[in-house]
């Protein structure tokens, strides 16, 4: 399970105030390591554990009486599965945030994740802090990918053959402008503050952006891209 990294984890607790704290969902199998994230998550400042399960019917029943704001599960659930939940969970809840955690480097298991509509992804070997990042990037509109994930992510583009890749004639230059803007990892706050843009209507071409791609969310719009050869 993940390394264990309390002083970094706990650095952020200071000034953080409960009213603001965003509701997280555990979805894992073993109990301890449920009671050892829930920790360090209420411990990291603006995140609250109001919930835990260790099976994903268990975390599908939960989230039909209440709404997350984030729910991190692990891939490896006796029953049905991490990803498997992941989805049930977003047609339960679109608006949910989920980062899944994942006990392997196989790309054929990192693709799957990054496919799954999560909108993150953290191996199970990396320090908490890690996943800290993860809930922190997420819950402030980004996407994250851990080093592992993304070096799948890059491997793949690597070996897409030039004619497999597609073209982006059917985007505009405003489209264009906007993938490239997410690619880097900016907030729909900062692409606003840059171009003078209204937020409200940065996330309307975002929509409408995913749709030309054919994706459903950040991260598979930043996979997609990179492996179609987008320059940026």
């Amino acid at each position: 399970m993940m390394s264990p990294d309390p002083v970094n984890a706990f650095s952020n607790s200071r000034g953080a105030t409960r009213t603001a704290s965003a509701r997280v969902l555990l979805v894992i199998a073993h109990k301890l390591f449920r009671e050892a994230l829930t920790i360090i998550i209420n411990q990291a400042g603006g995140f609250q554990v109001f919930a835990d399960a260790g099976k994903g019917l268990e975390a599908i029943e939960i989230c039909r009486r209440e709404t997350p704001d984030l729910v991190v599960i692990a891939v490896e659930l006796d029953g049905m599965g991490g990803i498997e939940t992941a989805r049930e969970i977003l047609k339960l809840r679109p608006a949910t945030k989920i980062i899944l955690l994942l006990s392997t480097t196989e790309e054929s298991s990192m693709l799957r994740a990054i496919r799954s509509g999560a909108v993150g992804v953290v191996c199970t070997s990396s320090p908490t802090t890690k996943l800290v990042d993860a809930l922190r990037a997420v819950q402030q509109g980004r996407s994250y990918l851990g080093p592992t994930a993304w070096n799948v992510v890059i491997h793949r583009v690597k070996q897409t053959r030039p004619q497999d890749r597609g073209g982006f004639e059917h985007l505009s230059p405003q489209n264009r402008q906007l993938l490239g803007f997410i690619i880097q990892g900016k907030t729909t706050k900062q692409i606003s503050a840059t171009l003078g843009v209204a937020e409200g209507t940065l996330r309307s071409r975002r929509k409408e952006l995913m749709r030309k791609m054919g994706v459903k969310n950040t991260v598979e719009l930043i996979t997609s891209a990179l492996g179609q050869g987008f320059e940026h």
